[in-house]
């Protein structure tokens, strides 16, 4: 059944959009779109406007739709026309199976893009997909302005380490892990610092931060807990470069047994600009992977780039060939693995 205050189904003329069906895009029909049933169309996906409403081109008119598929705005989809009238419904032509989609409906979760969100941030965090988890999931989420992608990630290392979710401080907590991320506070209200000037500086100021003599909050708690799966410990800063406020987050994962650092991720969001992300992978082959979450951005950056390849390569680490959509990155790892899914199933 679909989760209470997904809302009903609007009434033709109303002015709404009717919700879609499972897997389907719904959009109201406009005079001279000409469709028919069976046509097969191209849909442009320029934005989310809202969990399950975005904004889509088609025939040169942005149109609102309705879906419960996980789109990805700048993507262009071939779909199918199932039927048409006041509201026309499309279908993907050839699209993969999508396994987390399956999960929630057999969980009975309506697969909203935020279901769709949480499941996935469980899963790439080695936990079961079960309808209490995501409920609580989605609940902390709604406290919070926070992309809701990164945040559910977040979210599930919480609770890899066990930590309650509904406790008072979570919130906080939440925010200070996506530090730096869309949609959070203002970051000015954690007090910024100047950025380290060297490695020495830098690793002082690591070291300062994950000491006993570090006071006491939520985030200290965090970084002492052990995860079930994953061990992260976040380390949130704020530096100025001129007037410019840089907040973002510096994220490690380690093997507390074998007392090795696995992964490093470095967060950054430039007061005005859209949010990078640095992963370096130190296991295997040693490897730097960019992520950033604006088009522009990314073709705009060339230069600063490539000093920074030429560093990286003398490290001794390879770098991948282009800058990745930050879509695709959920501020802990990129996308993929969903396919390992754990469903606890609502009644057993």
């Amino acid at each position: 059944m679909p989760a209470a205050g997904d809302g009903a189904v609007a009434r033709p003329g109303d002015g709404a959009v009717a919700r879609a069906g499972a897997g389907s895009i719904q959009v109201s029909a406009r005079p001279g779109l000409g469709l028919r049933v069976g046509d097969t169309v191209s849909l442009n996906v320029l934005k989310q406007l809202a969990d399950g409403k975005w904004a889509v081109g088609l025939q040169g008119r942005v149109l609102s739709a309705r879906s419960d598929l996980d789109l990805s705005p700048g993507a262009t989809l071939r779909a199918r026309v199932q039927s048409a009238g006041s509201k026309v419904v499309f279908v993907l032509e050839g699209g993969p199976a999508n396994p987390l989609l399956d999960a929630l409906r057999r969980l009975g979760v309506a697969p909203t893009a935020i279901a769709q969100h949480i499941a996935s941030a469980l899963v790439r965090s080695g936990l079961p997909v079960d309808p209490s988890t995501i409920t609580r999931v989605r609940a902390l989420l709604a406290k919070t302005r926070l992309d809701p992608r990164r945040a559910a990630r977040a979210a599930a290392t919480m609770l890899d380490k066990g930590i309650d979710l509904s406790a008072a401080g979570v919130p906080d907590l939440l925010e200070l892990l996506c530090l730096g991320e869309p949609g959070g506070r203002d970051s000015r209200r954690w007090r910024g610092r100047p950025f380290p000037r060297d490695g020495g500086e830098a690793r002082r100021s690591l070291a300062l931060s994950a000491s006993p003599e570090a006071p006491a909050s939520g985030l200290a708690v965090y970084n002492a807990l052990k995860g079930r799966s994953e061990t992260w410990i976040v380390v949130p800063f704020q530096y100025r470069d001129g007037g410019i406020d840089c907040p973002g987050t510096l994220r490690l994962l380690v093997d507390p047994h074998a007392n090795r650092l696995r992964k490093l991720v470095v967060g950054i969001r430039p007061a005005g600009a859209e949010a990078w992300h640095f992963q370096f992978s130190l296991e295997g082959a040693r490897r730097m992977s960019v992520f950033c979450d604006d088009a522009i951005a990314r073709r705009a950056a060339g230069a600063n780039l490539d000093r920074l390849l030429a560093k990286v390569h003398n490290m001794g680490m390879e770098v991948d060939d282009t800058v990745g959509e930050g879509q695709d990155f959920d501020g802990f790892s990129p996308a993929g693995g969903e396919t390992a899914l754990r469903v606890v199933d609502a009644v057993g």
